[in-house]
């Protein structure tokens, strides 16, 4: 993360609020791993292994991200081991994906 010019102490966690029935069946209270604002937004994906659905779970979540705060971040995979479906899902999708593979 430190090349591509993150400080890792200023990632957060991140939680929002959703009141809308329609997004993501009405969970009221959505997740992400990892966020950081500094000029730009960027939300991340962290885990040891990923593969396609967590990648389809992720994007369902930055979608909801973009209704709800109305704004479209960049969207990042942080992942160890990375399936190569998963891989491919990604780029379609458009994010940016550190692995040591």
């Amino acid at each position: 993360l430190v090349e591509n010019g993150i400080e890792v102490e200023k990632i957060e966690k991140l939680g929002i609020r959703n009141s809308d029935p329609l997004i993501l069946e009405g969970l009221k209270k959505i997740t992400y791993d990892g966020y950081l604002h500094n000029g730009n937004e960027i939300l991340m994906e962290i885990k040891f292994h990923m593969d396609a659905a967590k990648i389809d779970w992720f994007m369902a979540r930055a979608r909801a991200f973009e209704k709800i705060k109305g704004t479209k971040p960049e969207l990042w995979v942080v992942a160890i081991e990375i399936d190569d479906v998963a891989l491919d899902r990604a780029e379609e999708y458009g994010i940016r994906v550190i692995t040591r593979k």
